[in-house]
């Protein structure tokens, strides 16, 4: 089965009014389907179909199946976008804010029929991030760092949390922020700062911070911008074949590397395998993601974001490294 080239990111309803709204993106655009009980009146059996569908959604209960019936008018639209779309967004601006379109829906004796429609939530909904309202960051927390407008990123790769972007002829690996993330970034400037002081000369195996992706006029961060390291995880590096040679390379690079961590005051939080790069170039280790958090099965909870935590977190990722998915207990 194909997969749909659209998502449903955001339904807005109140539980006093008919009216609600639905965006949805279809790759690199949004829709903001406007729905009104009055364009359905026309119909009573697709104006009931609508007031059931708000009850659904009122009671928590909506699933990808609940919008069907809203979305099937727009299949032929969505494909003209799938087919015109001219290689996706160039610049981070354009992947976080994204072109968007107004339609609604309106009831005929011919079924759903598609109508443009445009009204201020829709200007409105043109100037927010696709990815909902971001949290505000202070100055004095970013000032350390050089801060770049998403104009100025253009966008190499970008999905989920992660991508690779450049800034002029530099490549980075770009951490995106989401919104709720203000915590853990708190705690990444943090340590990427004691970083910098504790190792100015760069010997450590850890990537570096080279700037935010960042709106200064309104106090936005969206991304991190961070060195790009060309490889695959530790996770993913080791196999039955790889050499005792590289593996004690592995073993030894990052308990130097977290031991001057630790010297510096530094937690690593969430030590395993999968937050270890292996660059293909040079076969070095290099310790990453520092947002805190941990995963069960390598670190226990009560020790997380703790020197010891980490250190047992170490243990499992030696053992790993020299047997592989034995250490996991998977044959």
């Amino acid at each position: 089965m194909d997969a749909k080239p659209y998502s449903v990111v955001k339904f807005v309803f109140s539980s006093f009014s008919t009216d609600s709204d639905l965006m949805v993106m279809c790759y690199n655009q949004r829709f903001h389907i406007t729905l009104l009980a009055d364009h359905f009146a026309a119909v009573p059996d697709i104006e009931e179909t609508y007031r059931r569908f708000l009850q659904v959604a009122e009671e928590g209960e909506l699933d990808e199946d609940s919008y069907e019936w809203i979305l099937d008018p727009f299949v032929q639209l969505f494909e003209t976008v799938a087919c015109d779309r001219n290689g996706g967004p160039t610049t981070l601006q354009e992947f976080l804010f994204p072109k968007t379109v107004g339609y609604t829906l309106v009831a005929t004796k011919e079924g759903l029929q598609v109508k443009p429609h445009h009204n201020e939530a829709q200007c409105d909904q043109c100037e927010q991030p696709r990815f909902g309202d971001y949290d505000h960051l202070s100055q004095e927390l970013c000032s350390f760092w050089p801060s770049l407008h998403p104009t100025d990123v253009q966008v190499e790769d970008v999905s989920g949390t992660a991508g690779i972007v450049y800034v002029g002829d530099t490549i980075h690996f770009l951490k995106r922020i989401l919104p709720g993330d203000a915590q853990s970034v708190q705690r990444e400037l943090s340590i990427y700062r004691s970083i910098e002081i504790a190792d100015p000369g760069k010997s450590l195996h850890v990537p570096r911070l080279h700037g935010l992706v960042r709106d200064k006029s309104r106090g936005l961060v969206f991304g991190l911008l961070l060195s790009y390291v060309d490889g695959s995880t530790l996770y993913n590096s080791v196999a039955c074949d790889t050499m005792i040679s590289l593996r004690q390379k592995w073993g030894k690079q990052i308990k130097v590397t977290l031991g001057h961590l630790h010297e510096a005051g530094i937690i690593w939080g969430d030590a395993k395998p999968d937050n270890v790069l292996i660059d293909k170039q040079n076969y070095d280790a290099c310790i990453c993601d520092f947002g805190g958090g941990y995963t069960a099965g390598w670190v226990e909870k009560e020790k997380a974001g703790t020197v010891q935590g980490d250190m047992q977190g170490l243990v499992k990722i030696l053992e790993y490294i020299y047997f592989g998915s034995l250490a996991l207990g998977i044959s």
